[in-house]
């Protein structure tokens, strides 16, 4: 959210994702609110289609019930690694798409453990 309140996201050219095993968490549905009145689209992944979230966010992928029982019914362990999975086939499915190169994807992280590693590449 540190770019929204820098001024960073850019209608029309932007678009945010969050991600809520529920839907229903109020610090993911108040900044989508704010980011929709902004023109910002707004993306999630859910595991409930009819969630306060999915129906607020200009698209949605649910994944729905998952069948780990998460530690003390509130742990998100499961929901997490499903979401991550999802993220991971998207963030590839971007890049394919867009042709990104490893040399554009090196010039993006010039530092860091992914930047050290790229530069011995």
């Amino acid at each position: 959210m540190h770019a929204l309140y820098t001024g960073r996201v850019h209608p029309g050219e932007d678009a945010v994702v969050f991600l809520s095993h529920s839907g229903q968490t109020e610090e993911c549905i108040a900044p989508a609110k704010l980011l929709k009145e902004k023109g910002i689209h707004c993306l999630c992944i859910v595991s409930q289609p009819d969630s306060a979230l999915a129906k607020l966010c200009d698209g949605h992928i649910h994944y729905g019930n998952l069948e780990v029982k998460e530690k003390f019914d509130v742990i998100p362990t499961g929901s997490i690694i499903v979401q991550e999975l999802i993220s991971n086939a998207i963030l590839y499915e971007v890049i394919e798409r867009n042709g990104i190169t490893k040399e554009v994807f090196k010039s993006n992280h010039p530092s860091g453990a992914i930047g050290e590693t790229l530069k011995s590449s």
